[in-house]
């Protein structure tokens, strides 16, 4: 079920799966086990709980961690049944997969010390360029060791915690967050004070390496959490009945000024901090970024209290607070608008007649729920964006639409119009392209035009836009995959100035879906990079500590290629693969008669090559394996032995 990506399966399947384990596992007969069949089916779901009926005659585990454990006892089960038991081989293809990583974590803690390390180091041997970007190798290693993995190679786990120091030179700090969360993860293991050396190093890196304001925030993300929850049990008995308030941390030597909510009074007597919470936002002399806590807050609440979205239509409806904190309340009201005709006409009335473009803009923005559901809503919206005021306004306006253009294709046609012309500003061409990014793969034009951005480099921020947005739609199959255009978004992606949230997201997807789709492993890079070079190569395999799993991040991939080619053909290709693997490829090159009469006169290198592994990369012949390489080269073998008799 696992390497299906399934979670239900027919009962006819299971019978099968049960009779096929009870028949070749455990001796009995096909009648035996066919009329043992439905009485197990029943004994597993109605007395052990470990599957359950979700439908007719269709079944499940009863917790999605009982199907990765028994799939993890799977592998090892398949592993014990191999010759070679390289359990890195029958893992190999799943390493990365979003729905195997649990998987992986229960298979290297059931391993003995020699077969986790093996595997480890082929989950360290990333093919994917965007892999290696995200640090998933490394960061799924420490995950397996935090669950009890043991290795006895120190130097492997000192070079698994020394490739995250560099993430203090990354501007792409929520890769830095992932890390640091893995590393809080190996609290308490025998690993702690490893975790914590990297912890520390990483952030003396990016204190000299980030600019302040990246540093400050990759501090505080390590530190503000236990230091605010601290806070929150020292709240003084004097300001137990406020919502919240302003206060001043300790961090790193630095004071660090932030808001803090009152939890303990908003769970146990919500009427009390609500009243806190309006006498708060009322005073004008509070903190500001207190009240647009609570604002946000209250925001959470609209749909559930009344009380939540009147106190906020009397803070939008106001001309003293700060355009901001009235913006905010805006959006914050968005839920509420879809729902009640009463927020929806205030909203609407704040639009026509503020003064201030902010406000206005996220009024227009907030109404995306309203608009869905009534036309004259939409008409004003569209009337907005196709009209020449304020451009902050109309990206509001261009925001409201987004939901309403599913369905409606005038909208979309004029959402299409502003993102497409060039006089338009940048700033509301992007929200027309946020606007549109649901329907691609749905709708062509749209399609159309965020790959026309991709291929734009300028301006910067719609081609990174593109990017994002076909990004996500391949990877959910919206839009068919294709091998050039995601390598093209990946670049983008990866090299864009100002890394953001989405920008990773959309990275992540593509790792993802590329890992469901099979991923990249490292013989098909390979054997995709020699096709120029296809009709001049009898046979090439890696060997060497690739081969045997026992690679490093700095071990060069040892490649043997047999035939008529020369290193001037190859030195095009293996750049690509060089590029794609992130890795030096050191090649052997022989023609066939060369690589038989050494292998003959016995040399050692080739000698040693043939009884170490190897794994198969391409030949002439179609549809050749590694079987097929382990026969040709045993054929050589009896060549020389006959040639020495």
């Amino acid at each position: 079920m696992q390497k299906a990506g399934r979670t239900l399966a027919p009962r006819w399947w299971l019978a099968d799966r049960i009779r096929e384990y009870m028949r070749d596992k455990l001796g009995f007969t096909p009648d035996e086990a066919s009329d043992a069949c439905d009485r197990i089916i029943r004994y597993l779901a109605e007395r052990t709980g470990l599957i359950e009926e979700r439908g007719l005659d269709s079944f499940g585990f009863s917790h999605r961690t009982l199907q990765e454990y028994f799939a993890s006892l799977g592998v090892n089960d398949e592993a014990d049944g191999s010759p070679a038991r390289d359990t890195t081989d029958f893992i190999r293809g799943y390493s990365y997969h979003p729905e195997w990583c649990e998987v992986v974590r229960l298979l290297a803690a059931q391993l003995t010390p020699a077969l986790a390390e093996s595997l480890i180091r082929g989950i360290l041997d990333d093919p994917d360029p965007v892999g290696r970007f995200l640090k998933r190798g490394p960061l799924l290693s420490l995950k397996c060791l935090s669950d009890g993995t043991t290795i006895a190679d120190r130097r492997l786990i000192s070079s698994i915690f020394d490739s995250l120091v560099e993430l203090g030179r990354s501007k792409w700090l929520g890769i830095t967050f992932e890390a640091m969360d893995v590393l809080e993860g190996l609290e308490g293991t025998r690993l702690e004070a490893s975790a914590k050396a990297t912890m520390a190093a990483i952030l003396d890196t990016a204190k000299s390496s980030l600019p302040r304001d990246d540093y400050a925030c990759l501090h505080h993300n390590v530190t503000l959490p236990d230091a605010l929850e601290q806070a929150q049990h020292n709240l003084f008995p004097e300001v137990d009945l406020e919502a919240g308030r302003i206060v001043s941390l300790e961090l790193d030597g630095a004071k660090v000024i932030t808001p803090l909510l009152n939890i303990d009074l908003l769970l146990s007597e919500p009427d009390k901090w609500y009243k806190s919470a309006c006498s708060i936002l009322d005073d004008d002399r509070q903190d500001l970024q207190l009240r647009q806590m609570l604002v946000c807050e209250l925001g959470g609440r609209v749909g559930t209290d009344r009380r939540a979205a009147m106190r906020l239509r009397k803070i939008l409806a106001a001309t003293n607070p700060p355009a901001s904190l009235r913006a905010l309340a805006a959006s914050a009201m968005a839920s509420a608008a879809g729902e009640r005709p009463g927020s929806k006409r205030f909203l609407l009335r704040i639009l026509e007649r503020d003064r201030d473009n902010e406000v206005r803009a996220a009024c227009a923005a907030g109404l995306v729920r309203a608009a869905a559901g009534d036309e004259q809503v939409a008409k004003k919206l569209r009337t907005i964006l196709t009209g020449r005021g304020a451009k902050t306004v109309r990206c509001g306006a261009a925001a409201g639409l987004s939901a309403v253009a599913l369905t409606a294709e005038d909208i979309t046609g004029e959402l299409l119009r502003c993102a497409a012309g060039a006089k338009e500003p940048v700033t509301l061409r992007q929200s027309c392209g946020w606007a549109l990014r649901p329907q691609l793969g749905k709708n062509e034009q749209v399609t159309d035009l965020f790959k026309l951005w991709l291929n734009l480099p300028k301006p910067a921020i719609l081609q990174q836009l593109a990017a994002q947005g076909l990004a996500s739609a391949m990877a959910d199959e919206s839009v068919a995959w294709d091998v050039r255009l995601v390598e093209k978004i990946e670049h983008i992606l990866m090299n864009v100035a100002e890394p953001c949230p989405h920008a990773l997201e959309s990275l992540r997807e593509l790792a993802n879906a590329r890992a469901v789709r099979g991923g990249l492993r490292l013989e098909t890079v390979l054997a995709d990079s020699l096709r120029p070079v296809v009709g001049a190569i009898e046979l090439s395999f890696v060997f060497g500590s690739t081969a045997r799993n026992r690679q490093t991040q700095d071990s060069d991939i040892d490649l043997l290629i047999l035939g008529e080619v020369t290193l001037k053909d190859l030195s095009a290709p293996l750049r690509k693969a060089e590029s794609t693997l992130g890795r030096r490829i050191n090649p052997a090159i022989y023609t066939l008669d060369a690589f038989r009469r050494k292998y003959q006169a016995g040399d050692p290198f080739l000698l040693d090559v043939y009884r170490r592994e190897k794994l198969f990369v391409m030949s002439r012949r179609a549809g050749a394996s590694q079987k097929d390489l382990d026969d040709e080269l045993r054929v050589m073998v009896a060549e020389r032995l006959v040639a020495a008799v």
